[in-house]
């Protein structure tokens, strides 16, 4: 198990033990109630964690084509100990993401113009002006 899955096993424990003191159920009681629940859906949050993590922070925005809009699209380089990173999209052009949130396009030419960036927790990638 991985630690992200350590984790979230944590956390359903809890939810399962809150909802039992919440409904006043005797611990033997619960066992044949949330059990079986438990292990149904923890391999489902398993199993979308990862597909609800990309969705709420992706890693890339969709390239300037339109065509790459997942990570796997893209191949990157680290250019230096500042966490920046040079992608390549599939379509052959070339992004600086210098951190988490902010996505830079380069041109052929090597210049470097703003691109996209991440606005909020629950918005999406918008063009930076």
């Amino acid at each position: 198990m991985t630690l992200i899955e350590i984790t979230i096993f944590i956390i359903v424990g809890l939810i399962v033990y809150i909802f039992t003191l919440l409904l006043n159920i005797h611990f033997d009681i619960s066992y044949l109630i949330f059990i079986p629940l438990y292990i149904m859906l923890c391999p489902i949050v398993l199993l979308l964690f990862p597909y609800i993590i990309n969705k709420v922070l992706p890693s890339m925005p969709k390239c300037s084509c339109g065509k790459c809009n997942l990570a796997k699209d893209y191949t990157n380089i680290k250019i230096n100990e500042d966490e920046e990173y040079v992608y390549t999209c599939q379509c052959g052009r070339k992004y600086l993401k210098r951190n988490r949130r902010q996505v830079d396009e380069i041109l052929q030419d090597g210049t470097i113009i703003s691109y996209m960036k991440w606005k909020g927790l629950l918005r999406k990638w918008q063009l930076d002006n």
